[in-house]
């Protein structure tokens, strides 16, 4: 990737994480947000496997890597009211058409 594709991604995630993070409609974000807990999952996999880089101390990649599962946590919460949220929705469809059938 190169520093302008970087550049362009970071512009495009940055609002659209915030957006999701506050939204008060967790049944509508909770798909996007999973992809974006599941990068952070990653980063904090490859930040553990990497033992060449040399920038860091393997208690600060620990700590960082931490801050990084707690951060994906917080967000997995979102996604669990969300998905709860869509079932709660998707039975009420249900009944609905039933009821109109």
């Amino acid at each position: 990737m190169t520093n302008e594709q970087c550049a362009r991604a970071s512009r495009t995630f940055v609002p659209d994480v915030t957006r999701v993070i506050s939204s008060d409609r967790p049944g509508e974000v909770s798909n996007t947000l999973a992809y974006r807990v599941s990068s952070l999952l990653r980063v904090a996999r490859l930040a553990l496997e990497n033992d060449n880089s040399g920038w860091t101390t393997e208690e600060q990649t620990r700590g960082a890597v931490g801050d990084v599962l707690e951060i994906a946590e917080a967000l997995q919460d979102i996604i669990v009211d969300g998905t709860e949220q869509m079932h709660r929705d998707l039975g009420t469809a249900v009944r609905k058409l039933e009821a109109r059938a």
